[in-house]
């Protein structure tokens, strides 16, 4: 199944970042892309990182970074999904948003970086 919100993401430019980084950007593009349409997204989100606090289940500087992120607005969080910066590809290693998109979701934005695609990294 195609997703259109997938198809319609712009491609994920983040020059010189590792494929394995550029891969989460382009996953944590996807999420931000679900925020306005899933009223329930942000909230998972949330409530996972109380949890992460409550049962110290990750580093706590991942969760009072992420529970400071969530607290921003909607578009500011959608923005930071996408930031290329060495603080949020940090914390995209760690993410609340797991889970979030579905298979199909996933594998769209995971094909855009095989063989031939526009986001396939380029040879150095």
């Amino acid at each position: 199944m195609h997703d259109q919100r997938t198809a319609q993401l712009p491609p994920v430019t983040a020059a010189g970042l590792p494929i394995a980084e550029r891969k989460s950007l382009a996953l944590h593009a996807a999420v931000g892309a679900k925020l306005p349409e899933d009223s329930d997204l942000l909230q998972r989100a949330k409530d996972r990182v109380a949890t992460w606090q409550r049962d110290e289940q990750v580093h706590p500087w991942y969760a009072a970074a992420w529970a400071e992120v969530l607290g921003r607005s909607p578009s500011e969080i959608r923005d930071f999904l996408t930031d290329p910066s060495e603080f949020a590809c940090s914390l995209r290693q760690v993410s609340p948003f797991a889970g979030a998109l579905t298979v199909a979701e996933r594998l769209a934005v995971l094909r855009r970086f095989a063989p031939g695609q526009a986001d396939e990294p380029q040879p150095t």
